[in-house]
């Protein structure tokens, strides 16, 4: 096991990385990069993440907005049978 730590805009953290994730990070990272690359790296899979959630969120809303427009449309059902006065049009 690897420890790396990563500091950037004042929070200082540390993480564990297996020996085989830092061997192939640092054939392509220099040391003095890694924080950054790793923040990146990281940054990058949460917005995935959290446009994930969004994509959930938006399409449990529609749902609910499909079945509150089923029930609407039922109960305007009727209105549309019901017969207009006399001399007017629709």
């Amino acid at each position: 096991m690897a420890y790396i730590d990563i500091k950037d805009r004042g929070v200082r953290t540390t993480i564990q990385l297996d020996d085989e994730i830092v061997d192939r990070l640092r054939r392509f990272v220099p040391n003095r990069g890694m924080n950054q690359f790793i923040a990146e790296a990281v940054t990058a899979r949460l917005s995935a993440l959290e446009r994930s959630e969004l994509e959930l969120t938006m399409k449990e809303g529609y749902s609910g907005i499909r079945q509150a427009r089923r029930v609407l449309n039922t109960d305007w059902a009727a209105a549309e049978v019901e017969s207009w006065p006399e001399g007017r049009t629709r």
